[in-house]
């Protein structure tokens, strides 16, 4: 079966080189690439359970596609790692392959794990002596990883790029000397040719990771990577453009799914949940990208884009491929991100009680809209019955948060929002409360208060329990669990917990209080180690207020050492 799939990407290949823009081949050489998809398998699990393995396989077989197309490139001169999601391959054995293979340049492509904006690496392997900054040999991995930053980056939806780097002074700092003279990663330190490493955005990035999940946008990123390969080798790159886009939603900026893009003939639909994300995700709405590429559109060509989606407003753009071919890859790629607006009234998607029968004051009712909402009309939409007093605000346009505190115990309330009033901001609709699907429709939600408080705060759970040996530590953590939140000030902490042995001899130690699930939590923390084969009582004092003001009894309980 793996054989069979060879023959038909080799089939694929030739119809490819034989349409649109086909071009001829440029004189590749002798020289040998490695292609090196980092991990293997599934490894490196990102956001919404898809892997960086599975990503940075697919940009480096994309990339070795493109070198075919545009080449003479062929098995003889462009070795990968590994060209299937079952190959698995150690650290060692790739560089114990490549150098095997006599490679020229090992190239390894990865995606990276982080938080805020976005970016790119690049890695070579290098160090510092004496204030120099020292190339490993053969050099090379620095010129490719100069070329494939702005390449790489520049192509990408939203990117920077955090540089190219010596890879020992990314890691260990930019110090005068480093204590180890040779490359920091093991693809740069143990191959015997030049070689980088990239890191193709972050895979714990939303965005970056819906986008990864898109089989054109890995497409996308081959293009930058294999325009830096020809210009690093010093080829002439062929005159290939890219249209590239993102649809997204006007109100949240959200990529929209199932939209029908068309250009020159062709469509394209955007990813959606049954096309794709449910191999990833269990339920719809978790992951978008609205993304879409053409390939093969002609350099300086004018081209109208349309874009239509059910529910959504259409639109057309008119866009000329802009073309440099021996410019950046970017240069050659084209975006027509467009934002369409939803023409559905807006509904309330999500409501955060649980048991409508039973809430408690303590904790605000919070509304989602499936819309940005006007927050002035919704507000004079609201009412609730029994002249319940209640406080507003807004998390953000699509959050409504109520303050419940200063409603009255064991009693059923009805809260509405009037369809006809209420309405979103965008396009001024009014609210569709009962869900019909129509706007005007009222939202009523009834709910009952939990009776008041008259039971006093109790210890529902102890560490250790009750004759419980302490194992495995001299310095044994106190744990007392009530069974709902203490009414907790500073002056509580004061012999909250004490430990004395059966000599009489007290330790102290230092108390913490947290809640946790709505319920108050202590521990004592010992200042000292206590002795072996001894017993302790450990005492709780009495007197905690709970919320209600209903106080605790003290407990004791006896302990083993």
């Amino acid at each position: 079966m793996k054989n069979l799939s060879k023959y038909i990407i080799i089939a694929a290949l030739g119809c490819m080189a034989m349409g649109a823009n086909a071009q001829e081949k440029q004189d590749w050489g002798d020289f040998k690439l490695w292609i090196d998809p980092g991990h293997s398998g599934r490894e490196n699990t990102g956001l919404f359970g898809y892997s960086e393995a599975q990503k940075v396989l697919r940009v480096g077989l994309a990339t070795r596609e493109f070198l075919y197309r545009f080449t003479t490139a062929d098995e003889n001169t462009i070795h990968m790692t590994r060209d299937d999601d079952q190959d698995n391959v150690s650290l060692e054995e790739r560089s114990d392959m490549a150098n095997a293979w006599g490679a020229d340049f090992f190239y390894s492509i990865h995606s990276d794990a982080g938080g805020g904006q976005n970016t790119t690496l690049f890695l070579f392997g290098g160090w510092k002596l004496n204030g120099q900054y020292i190339e490993k040999t053969p050099h090379g991995g620095k010129r490719y990883g100069d070329i494939l930053c702005p390449n790489l980056t520049g192509v990408m939806y939203n990117t920077g790029t955090r540089g190219n780097y010596y890879d020992r002074v990314y890691y260990n700092g930019d110090v005068d000397t480093h204590a180890n003279q040779y490359p920091y990663l093991s693809v740069n330190r143990r191959t015997n040719m030049a070689s980088l490493l990239s890191e193709g955005g972050f895979h714990t990035h939303p965005v970056q990771q819906g986008l990864n999940i898109n089989e054109s946008y890995k497409r996308l990123e081959a293009f930058g990577t294999f325009r830096s390969i020809l210009e690093y080798r010093g080829i002439e790159r062929p005159d290939l453009v890219m249209l590239a886009g993102v649809v997204t939603n006007s109100e949240n900026g959200q990529g929209i799914d199932g939209v029908t893009v068309t250009v020159n003939g062709e469509t394209v639909v955007t990813d959606s949940y049954e096309s794709i994300f449910h191999n990833y995700v269990t339920h719809d709405g978790i992951v978008h990208n609205g993304f879409f590429l053409f390939e093969d559109l002609e350099p300086g060509q004018q081209y109208e884009v349309t874009y239509s989606c059910p529910g959504y407003t259409s639109a057309t753009r008119t866009v000329t491929m802009q073309s440099d071919s021996q410019g950046l890859s970017g240069d050659n790629v084209t975006w027509a991100n467009v934002q369409l607006t939803n023409t559905a009234p807006a509904t309330i998607t999500g409501n955060s009680v649980y048991n409508p029968d039973a809430v408690n004051k303590r904790d605000d009712i919070v509304l989602t809209f499936s819309r940005n909402m006007d927050r002035a009309s919704v507000e004079q939409a609201f009412s609730i019955n029994h002249n319940g007093h209640v406080t507003l605000s807004w998390d953000n346009d699509y959050t409504l948060r109520i303050n419940i505190n200063q409603l009255l115990e064991d009693m059923d309330y009805i809260i509405t929002i009037d369809g006809t009033i209420a309405k979103n901001s965008e396009t001024g609709q009014f609210l569709d409360g009962d869900g019909d699907g129509t706007e005007g429709g009222n939202y009523v939600f009834a709910f009952v208060t939990i009776p008041p408080d008259v039971e006093a705060p109790y210890i529902v759970n102890t560490t250790p329990t009750e004759n419980e040996t302490m194992k495995y530590t001299l310095r044994p953590v106190i744990r007392v669990e009530f069974n709902e939140e203490l009414d907790w000030n500073e002056d509580n902490a004061v012999d909250a917990i004490t430990l004395v042995d059966a000599d009489g001899n007290s330790y102290e130690g230092t108390l913490s209080h947290a809640v946790v699930r709505h319920a108050s939590v202590l521990h004592l923390y010992l200042n000292q180690d206590i002795p072996r084969d001894k017993c302790f009582k450990v005492s709780v004092k009495g007197g905690f207020a709970d919320l209600a003001g209903n106080l605790s009894e003290p407990k004791t309980f006896k302990v083993l050492s």
